[in-house]
């Protein structure tokens, strides 16, 4: 159940991957015609220039090579072009390192895991799992991260704990798309881990709609789902509570209201 929730999970975020690899890779494409434009303009002048030592050489007149020289530069008003140029291969380095990261994020993400536990950077993995999920909050939400630089790593099966870090953000962007439906306003994720002297602690907090007092006691069971056909199966959490307490032996908690957020806390 956990591989085929990770494989529909995979599934689901492909066209979201697809969509933020795009958006610099059309910025990339736009730049590199305007710099080829640029080269080509810029060319026709150094080729005007070339003229010039020639004429000294030849003891020849150079007004005329001045003159057409002085008009190019002005037709491809060099001043701009100072300016634009760099900050066009600026621009097209930080798309391509952003393409970088989100493949990067979803080769980790996707890649069968270690059947065996292992020691594993906690906050590594939610760095990786923000990045991958993007598409999903980044237009209802704005996400804070509080990660304690000191946190140990934690042995752990990493692709599942993976998971159950995606499930829990996906539910809360849809809490807080949901509460905020029709609005323009943004909700808040924060996510935060914290170092204990027995154990580690990890919140992710939405301002969504919260969870209704009378569905509580069944928000980790299998197929249970308040939302609409097609939008979830009622597994991410039922598969999320049976990864961290039966295969890690930590905690699933959560704490809600009603139309202010839920914050789900993990210790392990």
């Amino acid at each position: 159940m956990l591989q085929a929730q990770k494989l529909e999970s995979v599934g689901q975020l492909a066209a979201g991957i697809a969509h933020e690899i795009n958006t610099p890779a059309q910025f990339i494409g736009s730049n590199i015609d305007f710099l080829k434009e640029s080269f080509v303009d810029v060319m026709c002048l150094i080729e005007v220039l070339q003229k010039v030592p020639q004429a000294i050489t030849q003891g020849s007149a150079i007004t005329e090579t001045g003159r057409e020289a002085d008009e190019l530069l002005a037709e491809l008003d060099w001043d701009y072009l100072k300016k634009e140029i760099p900050a066009a291969i600026l621009q097209s380095k930080e798309g391509i390192k952003r393409v970088t990261t989100i493949v990067q994020a979803m080769k980790e993400f996707s890649h069968p895991g270690n059947k065996e536990k292992a020691f594993y950077d906690l906050n590594k993995i939610i760095e990786t799992t923000i990045t991958v999920a993007s598409n999903e909050w980044k237009y209802c939400a704005e996400i804070e991260t509080r990660l304690d630089p000191n946190l140990p790593q934690v042995f752990c099966l990493a692709d599942e704990i993976g998971q159950v870090f995606l499930n829990i953000l996906i539910n809360a962007s849809h809490a807080i798309a949901g509460k905020n439906t029709g609005s323009t306003e943004k909700g808040l994720i924060t996510i935060s881990t914290h170092r204990y002297p027995e154990h580690v602690e990890i919140c992710i907090e939405d301002t969504g709609s919260g969870i209704l007092e009378n569905i509580r006691a069944r928000v980790f069971d299998p197929f249970f789902t308040t939302k609409g056909v097609g939008k979830g199966t009622g597994q991410g959490l039922a598969i999320s509570h049976d990864v961290i307490e039966k295969k890690h032996e930590g905690t699933l908690s959560f704490s809600s209201e009603t139309g202010r957020g839920t914050v789900f806390t993990i210790q392990s």
